[in-house]
């Protein structure tokens, strides 16, 4: 199965200023100014309505490509980690704007990596990433059990390599989360610092991960690969030494076969002469 993540992010780079305004227009009539949502504000929903807003969101995932509809799973997922209460809070508090529900995760993901909004709206890409983290927690059993379900479905999506790439793009978002953050100095709030300055330190060590997952990958296709070769270069040869040794015993099989050729001649011959002795022998008597 082909592997190409095609990653927004790295697309939405390449915009031209007036295609990432009507991005942000339209993102915009998305986005509920000055309107708190229920997880932001701390307020626990009934376990219903939040199922409900769960299965709302999931089913705007890609649903054609499975390998693609994993990818969301796993990056929402990755998106999430070390997102503590007190960081959650500091989100809360930077944020200008929630997300509404109706709002694709895929177009909160392009809002997040859009260089446009980052520059120009920090707080609304700090609104949009507290909206996927509250999801990505809200309904972990659910996403839990998408990616597993994948998984059995397609095994190709455990590879390792595959899921460091998955877990470099949430690094990404998450990076862009944190400058978002430090743009407005939030590492220095006496209130925030803190979380946002732990959540800095978890970002290192997710990348020192990564990365160290990404050397072992590398390296193991490395060992493979000589393996393979060495394996090719014992099988031709065990084949050549296998072929010089069926030579040397033809060889001396037919050595053999002529020496005892040679026996038997020189068996016959002298028993002939014998014969001939005795009978000219008899012919003297």
């Amino acid at each position: 199965m082909r592997r190409v993540f095609l990653s927004i992010f790295a697309v939405s780079t390449m915009f031209s200023a007036p295609v990432s305004a009507q991005i942000m227009a339209s993102q915009n009539q998305d986005i509920v100014q000055n309107q708190g949502i229920a997880q932001n504000q701390g307020i626990a929903k009934p376990a219903s309505r939040l199922q409900e807003q769960c299965i709302h969101v999931i089913s705007g995932f890609p649903s054609k490509d499975q390998g693609v509809r994993y990818q969301f799973f796993r990056l929402v997922k990755s998106l999430a980690k070390d997102a503590r209460p007190e960081f959650k809070t500091a989100l809360t508090n930077y944020s200008d704007a929630t997300v509404s529900a109706r709002t694709p995760v895929s177009k909160v993901i392009e809002g997040i990596a859009n260089p446009v909004l980052r520059q120009a709206e920090p707080r609304l890409v700090i609104g949009q990433a507290a909206y996927l983290i509250d999801f990505a927690q809200n309904c972990a059993g659910a996403i839990n059990g998408q990616i597993a379900s994948l998984q059995a479905y397609d095994a190709d999506l455990k590879n390792a390599k595959f899921n460091a790439v998955i877990d470099q793009d949430a690094l990404f978002l998450r990076q862009i989360i944190l400058d978002a953050l430090y743009s407005q100095n939030a590492q220095t709030d006496s209130m925030h610092g803190a979380a946002v300055t732990a959540y800095a330190r978890a970002l290192v060590n997710t990348r020192d991960r990564i990365e160290f997952t990404s050397f072992n990958a590398v390296v193991s296709d490395l060992e493979a690969l000589y393996m393979g070769d060495l394996d090719k270069r014992l099988a031709k040869s065990n084949d050549l030494a296998n072929s010089e040794m069926d030579r040397e015993i033809l060889d001396n099989s037919v050595e053999l076969s002529n020496d005892y050729n040679e026996t038997l001649k020189a068996q016959e011959k002298q028993r002939s002469l014998y014969t001939l002795i005795n009978i000219l022998n008899g012919y003297g008597n």
